[in-house]
């Protein structure tokens, strides 16, 4: 019973977010908003962490199955990557780099107007 009302919980959280984002005409991943969705009910105290701990615990027990796809996918075109493997190095690293730019700039901008407001 107690995976009857886990796996309900789930699934409806899930419903939600894709409803919610058919109603919208809105384009994002509904699983992340139906996570988001439970973690609001979880917040609210509307549902307890113990009615969705056995569906949980379940999925995250098999959950490195869901990466073996992604893995056989890199396997089969180690090719295609080994040819293009600097070009790849230098899109992550330029990425990176210029994400933690922005951020700290969007920081100190934000610690800047913060601190003009307390004084």
């Amino acid at each position: 019973m107690k995976y009857i009302v886990s796996l309900t919980i789930l699934v409806t959280a899930l419903a939600l977010g894709h409803g919610l984002l058919y109603i919208l005409n809105f384009s994002f991943p509904p699983a992340v908003l139906g996570m988001g969705i439970l973690l609001l009910v979880l917040k609210l105290n509307i549902v307890s962490l113990k009615q969705c701990e056995a569906v949980g615990a379940l999925l995250l027990k098999y959950f490195p199955l869901f990466f073996i796809p992604a893995g056989v996918g890199i396997i089969q075109h180690l090719d295609l990557i080994k040819d293009n493997l600097l070009l790849i190095v230098i899109s992550i690293l330029t990425a990176t780099v210029g994400t933690l730019f922005i951020v700290g700039k969007v920081a100190s901008l934000l610690f800047a107007s913060s601190n003009k407001d307390q004084s």
